[in-house]
């Protein structure tokens, strides 16, 4: 179900108000019916799936309602190598089972100055927009590429200037495109009207422009087209020092990348170290790290809290009681024996994360 149609359904009303608002309406909707259901009851495991899937909605379409208005964003010097590794998974959920998604890197690196979550966005666009030019499947190709141009260059879309560039393409195996739509589909102007799809291209234009860049068409002669987000490249932050044991750094622990890149970017913004794990193991081999002696607080779904051949939260417990903990679930009931004072319930707002991360941090001075 697309946004809009998504909206039509949460009720009459719900069409007078925005994407954002309308899936608040529905979630609350879907809140009521869990806090009705008996905890055994067979809809609970649906409704927590379809609650969770709005959550992730929200964030896309919070992300694309508040581009137009682009509030002052920090931006710092960003690997896109980085960026793409860690979209891959989601993306390829995005592209659905007859799209296959392939990855290639500029080595050692390739940064430019940017918002990380303004970049996610872009990359969000691109792949959207190569799905719709895929509707019986195909390959999307995402890339990033150093661009060297000495003079300005012209492609079928869009003119290059003079400079060294950090380039993220996204390139597809679909059909030719309409070179004028795609033209007017990439003009900055179009990103205040209603969300859609193809329009998200135009939110893609206006923040890579407002980040000093361009984003350029070309269709190969071997097929396809390719858009590149055209970034000016700097040079990688200097190293820091080894961690002295000093720093305070939290862990994310959680398998949907969604819910932990959103908890990850607020919490980075907020000016704290953040490292990240997508199951047990692998955040038991971060805590042995040396990064993992930074660690002061840990966010842990409450459905991994036991999970793996070593159980994240009585490892937790025993070896690093200095670590004190925040556990995330859809109910609070599914925490249950956790202390109560750390159980934060999904989907939480920034502000919600950051309060229980300050409680949390300073209760355990």
């Amino acid at each position: 179900m697309s946004l809009p149609n998504l909206a039509a359904s949460a009720g009459p009303d719900a069409l007078a108000l925005g994407i954002g608002e309308a899936l608040e309406v529905a979630k609350t909707t879907l809140r009521e019916l869990l806090a009705a259901c008996a905890p055994d009851d067979p809809l609970q495991p649906r409704l927590q799936q379809v609650h969770q899937t709005m959550a992730h909605l929200t964030v896309l379409a919070g992300q694309f309602d508040a581009a137009p208005r682009f509030n002052p964003v920090r931006a710092t010097p960003l690997d896109l190598n980085t960026v793409v590794r860690e979209m891959a998974a989601p993306l390829q959920r995005l592209l659905g089972p007859f799209i296959s998604l392939e990855t290639a890197f500029h080595l050692p690196g390739l940064w430019a100055a940017v918002d990380r979550g303004q970049i996610e966005q872009v990359a969000l666009g691109l792949a959207i927009n190569a799905r719709e030019a895929l509707p019986l499947g195909g390959t999307v190709r995402l890339a990033t590429r150093r661009w060297v141009v000495d003079q300005p260059t012209p492609y079928r879309v869009g003119i290059l200037p003079v400079g060294v560039w950090s380039a993220l393409e996204v390139r597809d195996n679909g059909a030719t495109v309409d070179e004028r739509r795609m033209r007017h589909l990439l003009d900055p102007s179009m990103r205040r009207l209603p969300f859609d799809s193809t329009l998200s291209l135009a939110t893609v234009a206006a923040i890579v422009s407002n980040a000093g860049g361009h984003v350029v068409l070309d269709m190969p002669n071997g097929g396809g087209t390719t858009l590149a987000a055209c970034l000016p490249t700097v040079q990688p932050p200097r190293s820091r020092q080894p961690a002295t044991g000093t720093a305070t750094a939290i862990l994310i622990v959680d398998d949907d990348e969604w819910a932990r890149m959103s908890a990850a970017r607020t919490l980075r913004h907020a000016g704290y170290g953040v490292l990240e794990a997508s199951q047990a193991n692998d955040a038991l081999e971060l805590l042995d790290d040396v990064a993992g002696s930074c660690v002061r607080l840990m966010i842990i779904d409450a459905r991994l809290l036991s999970a793996g051949a070593r159980p994240l939260g009585e490892r937790v417990r025993r070896e690093r009681p200095d670590v004190d903990l925040v556990v995330t679930a859809t109910h609070r009931s599914f925490a249950a024996g956790e202390d109560q004072a750390s159980i934060l319930t999904k989907p939480f707002s920034p502000e919600d994360l950051l309060r229980a991360v300050r409680e949390r941090l300073a209760a355990s001075r």
